[in-house]
Parts: structure tokens; sequence; C-alpha cells
């Protein structure tokens, strides 16, 4: 997890930040979290290694998917329910999948504004909606809704080796609500 975050930030302000990279950073800073959890879960609970297997699995997807959910909300979310203010990775500088997206394909001038804002840090009060109508755009926040859910359908899928019952029902409602908040 500390690797995770030390990597998250040795990347801010880097416009240059791979995908790959930053499935690395929310692996390492969210997903192994959750998969230890419910991996530690199944142990505890004297599972067989298949199960047990299925559960870090789980865990790691659920994530992975609540992760981008946050990514998400941090544009998107409502400031009361989430406790921390929208818009708060940009003012930081954090590169996330919203903004990955975003600039795998807008232009040089909108790269510009990018990289004034996030890079040098130079912002103004009107730069969050601008960034936002770009990211509107290239559909880059329903990009990361859709990785999200992508994400929630894998660890529910790792859940079909369980008993039917109401635990792993509960499992996948939590996968669902997860994604729920993007709504």
């Amino acid at each position: 997890i500390a690797e995770g975050e030390v990597l998250q930030l040795t990347e801010t302000n880097n416009l240059n930040l791979t995908y790959e990279n930053y499935m690395k950073i929310i692996h390492g800073k969210t997903a192994v979290l959750f998969a230890a959890a419910c991996e530690t879960g199944a142990i505890l609970a004297e599972a067989d290694r298949d199960q047990i297997a299925a559960m870090k699995n789980y865990g790691n997807f659920l994530g992975i998917s609540f992760q981008l959910v946050d990514d998400y909300l941090d544009y998107t979310g409502s400031s009361k329910k989430m406790g921390k203010n929208i818009g708060d990775d940009f003012h930081n500088g954090k590169i996330t999948h919203p903004l990955i997206k975003t600039l795998e394909q807008c232009s040089n001038d909108e790269k510009l504004f990018f990289k004034r804002t996030i890079t040098q840090q130079i912002q103004t009060q009107t730069d969050l909606q601008k960034a936002l109508n770009i990211m509107s755009k290239y559909n880059s926040l329903e990009s990361t809704k859709n990785s999200a859910i992508f994400w929630a359908k894998k660890a529910k899928d790792s859940l079909k080796i369980l008993p039917a019952n109401e635990v792993r029902q509960a499992l996948i409602n939590l996968a669902d609500y997860t994604v729920s908040r993007t709504l």
C-alpha cells in the first residue's frame, strides 16, 4: 500500500503517466488492501484453497473498481456526500483515469491547458469547469464509469466458485453498490 502511495506521489503532476502505471498505482494503494481483507476473511473462515484465491481475486477487482469510482466521483460527485471537495485530484495535480483518457485524445491546445493547470499548477477559478468540459467532450468520465463497471463484473465473476448463499449475494451486492455510486 505504501509503495502504491509513493508511486502516486512520484507521478503527481506528470501528464505522461501511462495507463499501465496508473493501474499499478491503484492496484498498490487500493486493490491490495481489498484483496488482503477478502483473502484473510476466507482463511479465517477455513475456506479451501480455490475459495481463498477467489476471494483474493474478488477483493483485488473490487478495489480497482472502487478506486475508479473514486476517481470518477472526484469530478462528478457531491461534496456533501463525499466529504471532500469536487476537483481535489485536479487541484492537487493527481493524474487519474479520467485525465489519462482525456490526454489520450485531446488537442495540442487542450494539452497545453493541462500542462498549465496540472504540471505547472497555475490554476484559475474557472479551470476545473474547463477541465470538466474537455473531459465531457472526450467521454472520459463515462469511460471511467464503464471501467469501474467492468472491474466490478470481474469481481462478481470471481465468486462463481463459492456456494450460492446469502454471503455470496452480499458480496455481489457490495460490488453492485460500489458502481451504483456513479449513477
